[in-house]
């Protein structure tokens, strides 16, 4: 075709072997551009199937991990409630045993409680330790806590009473645990009673409200 095109082109300029052979040229060209063209756009057309074919993809891919997500957040929540009824029967079970705590929410001390929270020197524990227990409950509060949430975070800590006792105060509690016949953790509540409303009175932070944000 080439060979054609400069055998016609060579003819003398103005003959009509030449404006025919231009005009070859010229149709050639155009068919070419637009052969070039279409492949172009036949690939273009493709690769804009597949990016929409993947967008596609990916939105139902993404939908499918929210709905999982919610899901899965729907799942903690349930076992976060189921823990917390199993936690408030255990402790309630222990606190039938020893008599230091009211059956009933929110939880209080017993005379018998008091009792033996005067016995342990526990406001004279907490005065002594309050910096370092304010310090350890708010580590652990978060930005949108409830009463709730705040009792059991001083109730955790009463868990851990421990940490909050020197070497005589540890010997002490023992000696008193001893001779009313328990065990250490059994003191848990007694702290954790203690630690929560001196916060709740600190932050003038209503007791009663307490079952209001009960799970």
């Amino acid at each position: 075709m080439l060979e054609l095109f400069k055998n016609i082109l060579g003819s003398d300029y103005g003959s009509l072997g030449f404006v025919l052979g231009l005009s070859l040229l010229s149709f050639y060209i155009v068919w070419l551009i637009s052969k070039y063209k279409e492949k172009f756009d036949n690939f273009q057309k493709k690769h804009n199937d597949s990016k929409n074919d993947f967008d596609s993809k990916l939105l139902g891919t993404e939908e499918r991990l929210e709905k999982s997500v919610t899901k899965l957040d729907q799942t903690i929540d349930t076992i976060r409630t189921d823990l917390s009824e199993i936690k408030g029967y255990i402790n309630l079970q222990k606190n039938a045993k020893t008599g230091y705590a009211e059956a009933h929410s929110p939880l209080s001390l017993t005379d018998k409680g008091m009792e033996t929270a005067k016995k342990l020197d526990v406001d004279v524990i907490l005065n002594r330790e309050w910096k370092k227990v304010k310090t350890d409950i708010k580590n652990e509060l978060g930005t949108d806590s409830n009463p709730y949430d705040i009792q059991e975070i001083c109730f955790s800590l009463g868990n851990k009473y421990f940490s909050y006792l020197n070497e005589k105060e540890t010997d002490h509690t023992k000696n008193i645990a001893f001779s009313e016949g328990v065990d250490l953790s059994a003191f848990d509540i007694i702290f954790g009673i203690k630690i929560r409303n001196k916060y709740f009175e600190e932050h003038d932070i209503d007791t009663n409200k307490i079952d209001q944000y009960k799970p």
